[in-house]
């Protein structure tokens, strides 16, 4: 009996960020990325978004194993949390390096949880449970990423990861165009490829000339020269490092995730340098400015990492100081934009000289395929069916097109939305069914779930404030005096004690005329509490047009 393939994405389409796929064969299930996505700045107090991973969870019993593509957050950050809800975590299969970034997190939850670890290798072949899954190699903005073939009897499923075509990559490993070619002459069922950068044309960049464009940089710069990247950037930080050794400046890593993966990848190999480059910050303060660099985290303006602590004067272990050279080398992330100008900004008043998205032009590359790149792999593969992936729907859309432009019928492409299983059958692909999905918000290291409602009330009390009423009850159930009213983030008043003291009369008058006509409410029940809501809700609006939340304390005299 043939075995019908599917594929279901639980994250990364229609977005950047929360990657994950369900691959089934009937039997067994095999995961393919867990990740997470950071929030706007309209999602107040929500630390992170994670896929909603129901439908694992609900099939845990036939899950055969999981694969990471590279250890980026959007692909692992929600890893963790997915073990930590399954009975029997199942093995991981990745690079030995996004493996060696991943174990302390891993190991937090159980000691025992490096023991499923199952490190991989270029062009390995590893059969997980009943799938024969193939890994490739590819050039991205953090070594150890690979995509990967999955062998079914009707062809591969090809997953790109996140990819660029890099022919002059900095650790001289370009991406394995003969396998994925290999797979086309063989027979691709399926490919599954990054639309990141679907939207540029030609060819992204080399990391070679980024080397070059950080000579210059390096050249010009009289003072300290502070580069902010992600801490996963490696191919980056490695360009920064052998500048530093070419200009004999020393270096120092800053910032907690950019000290911890860099010491890892050092120990792997990954990151090399001579003895005595590397050194600390406290070194550094002893040192000319010309003969020092900073590498640091905060590229993208977040709030807690250490580029935007020294743009506000908050980092003790650095204060930006008039003369010092800024570099960002990284583009915002779709919604950073703000965060990013923001930081530039208090950089520029403390006196520093900001390298920065158009001023910057060739101190980054991007570790996404652009189009001419997408076309290629394409062609290579030569799929018979065609699912874009890993982009906002106008990056998914134009992606559609490069497909049908290089001959892909607009039949066999597909537009999937979280949660479609498309399963392959012998008539052709179809979408078969849509299982439980959507995105989980996240507040406070995992263990704070918010929902629709609780998000809409923390829009309202950023928007118009709390107001807070106090009502004492008598023996009887009666009021025993005005209600006492304070607010937080809603004074709009000169003076809002009169502005209070009116609502409040009202209030009482109100509850007074209602508490004749309906004898047996008790003000203390969830009932009186939310009459007392909607009641001073009312009074508010009338008096002031505003809706503040309001939160109702009854108690009794004497309590």
């Amino acid at each position: 009996m043939t075995q019908n393939y599917s594929v279901t994405p639980l994250g990364g389409i229609r977005e950047i960020g929360k990657n994950m796929w369900v691959v089934s064969n009937g039997e067994e299930i095999l995961i393919v990325d867990c990740g997470l996505k950071f929030p706007g700045e309209d999602l107040y107090g929500v630390d992170y978004l994670l896929p909603d991973m129901s439908h694992v969870i609900d099939n845990q019993a036939k899950l055969a194993g999981i694969v990471l593509t590279h250890a980026h957050e959007d692909h692992v950050g929600g890893l963790v949390p997915l073990l930590e809800k399954l009975d029997s975590p199942p093995p991981l299969y990745a690079t030995e390096l996004t493996l060696g970034l991943l174990e302390e997190r891993v190991t937090d939850i159980e000691a025992v949880y490096n023991q499923l670890f199952r490190p991989i290798k270029n062009r390995s072949r590893v059969q997980i449970g009943s799938f024969d899954v193939e890994f490739i190699h590819v050039c991205h903005s953090i070594s150890g990423a690979v995509g990967l073939a999955i062998h079914t009897p009707q062809g591969a499923i090809v997953f790109t990861g996140d990819f660029k075509l890099d022919p002059t990559p900095i650790d001289q490993q370009p991406t394995d165009y003969f396998k994925f070619a290999q797979l086309g002459e063989e027979g691709v069922l399926m490919l599954i490829s990054d639309s990141t950068n679907a939207c540029q044309a030609g060819y992204t960049i080399s990391e070679k000339e980024v080397a070059e464009s950080f000579v210059n940089a390096f050249y010009r710069a009289k003072g300290r020269i502070i580069v902010a990247t992600f801490a996963s950037s490696l191919h980056r930080i490695q360009q920064v490092v052998n500048r530093c050794v070419e200009f004999d400046r020393k270096v120092a890593f800053v910032g907690r995730s950019m000290e911890r993966i860099t010491a890892k990848a050092f120990d792997l190999g990954y990151l090399t340098y001579p003895d005595g480059v590397a050194t600390s910050i406290e070194v550094l303060d002893g040192l000319p400015a010309d003969k020092v660099a900073i590498i640091t985290t905060g590229s993208q303006g977040e709030p807690m990492a250490a580029l935007s602590r020294m743009a506000q004067g908050k980092y003790h272990q650095v204060s930006i100081r008039e003369g010092d050279t800024v570099i960002i080398s990284a583009t915002p992330i779709p919604g950073n934009e703000r965060s990013v100008t923001r930081n530039v900004d208090m950089l520029q008043e403390r006196g520093a000289t900001v390298l920065y998205d158009s001023r910057s032009k060739g101190l980054h590359a991007s570790g996404h395929a652009s189009q001419e790149e997408l076309k290629l792999m394409l062609n290579l593969t030569k799929p018979r069916y065609f699912v874009p992936t890993h982009g906002e729907y106008r990056m998914m859309m134009r992606h559609k097109e490069l497909a049908e432009a290089v001959g892909i019928k607009s039949e066999d492409i597909f537009l999937l939305d979280i949660g479609d299983k498309l399963e392959v059958q012998e008539s052709g692909a179809v979408i078969a069914e849509k299982v439980t999905s959507g995105v989980v918000m996240v507040a406070g290291r995992g263990h704070g779930f918010l929902d629709a409602k609780e998000l809409r009330e923390r829009h309202k009390m950023v928007k118009d404030g709390v107001l807070f009423v106090s009502c004492t009850l008598d023996e009887v159930g009666q009021l025993a005096s005005l209600p006492r009213i304070i607010s937080k983030g809603f004074i709009i008043e000169d003076d809002p004690h009169s502005l209070y003291e009116n609502a409040s009369e009202q209030l009482t008058k109100v509850l007074g005329n209602y508490m004749i006509k309906h004898e047996k409410v008790a003000l203390t029940s969830e009932k009186g509490e939310v009459l007392i809501q909607d009641m001073l809700g009312k009074i508010i609006y009338n008096l002031t047009r505003r809706r503040p939340v309001i939160v109702p304390q009854v108690h009794h005299l004497g309590e």
